[in-house]
């Protein structure tokens, strides 16, 4: 291979392909041997994801436990679609390479019946293709790699979340014969306070008997969050809130609701809490939808109540 590499920089060939072109294919068989490196340390990272799964006690919240189940699937699928998208770009390097030193072999046996020209078109043709294949790889593995990161590098917010003060005493406490519909966002210096109906509050309190006693214990632990869990990494806050909704709420895939996460992540005009308080995909695209036309006097499904100053928060 670098040989017919090196050829192609030595002969008359070169003359057909532009400065960039020739660049690129100096730098192939180092673009070949990253990839395969990457590929390697992949392996590694998937390894001590897994044994992070595994080695972890869980948690005694029912919604901490689904939350964690979800990050760890999330984790796994970035590793997946990283590794798709690299065996993808080393298969159009490996096309070009052969390419390439198919053309060399031909010109140095000298066939006067064949036209090169043709196939340098052809080789042209596949650079460009593969440069802004990795282009979008480029782009498409950061959001990957930033989902995997935070999972490995992670430690158990469950165990630091009560050294911050919750201000939950100010709280009036909801009792079975005060249960009703609360159909406000409350957004407070510490703390979020989620709408809810009072089928969501009975349903948790039927699926977890053992956990939820009383409707203020879904309320505390389902529906009142930090406010610095969204404030500490809102890109990733708004990926995992938005994939725990499809995943938890809406029951798509993981592949569907993967995609749908990674496409509003990076949307900084969306609050993360503004996702958690939604209760379907058709809520959320309707609050962008109302966003992006500046009418949100249009979106109905629920109050908002700010009781700091809206630019404080995420």
């Amino acid at each position: 291979m670098q040989v017919g590499l090196m050829g192609v920089q030595n002969t008359v060939l070169s003359q057909f392909l532009s400065n960039s072109e020739n660049q690129f294919l100096t730098d192939l068989l180092s673009k070949i041997t990253n990839i395969k490196a990457e590929l390697n340390k992949l392996e590694t990272d998937k390894e001590k994801i897994i044994k992070k799964i595994v080695s972890q006690n869980g948690s005694n919240n029912p919604k901490n436990k689904r939350e964690y189940e979800n990050s760890s699937e999330t984790a796994l699928e970035s590793i997946n679609i990283i590794s798709k998208n690299l065996y993808d770009l080393l298969n159009n390097y490996n096309t070009i390479s052969q390419l390439n030193s198919f053309i060399v072999k031909r010109c140095d046996e000298s066939f006067s019946d064949y036209n090169f020209k043709e196939d340098i078109d052809k080789l042209t043709i596949k650079i460009k293709e593969a440069e802004e294949l990795a282009e979008k790889i480029i782009e498409d593995n950061k959001k990957n790699y930033l989902i995997i990161n935070s999972f490995l590098e992670s430690e158990n917010e469950r165990e630091e979340l009560p050294k911050e003060k919750f201000d939950i005493n100010s709280i009036e406490e909801v009792t079975l014969e005060t249960l009703k519909d609360n159909p406000v966002l409350r957004i407070c210096e510490r703390r979020v306070e989620l709408p809810y109906t009072k089928k969501e509050v009975e349903d948790f309190m039927k699926e977890y008997p053992d956990d939820y006693k009383t409707p203020q214990d879904v309320i505390s632990k389902e529906f009142i969050t930090r406010m610095s869990i969204y404030k500490k990494h809102p890109i990733l806050s708004r990926f995992k809130e938005t994939y725990y909704m499809c995943r938890t709420k809406e029951m798509m895939s993981i592949f569907d609701s993967f995609n749908f996460a990674k496409n509003i992540m990076f949307r900084s005009d969306i609050n993360a809490y503004i996702i958690a308080a939604v209760k379907s995909k058709k809520q959320l695209e309707d609050y962008i939808e109302c966003l992006d036309k500046n009418k949100m006097d249009d979106f109905k499904y629920f109050k908002i109540i700010y009781e700091i100053n809206p630019t404080v928060v995420v």
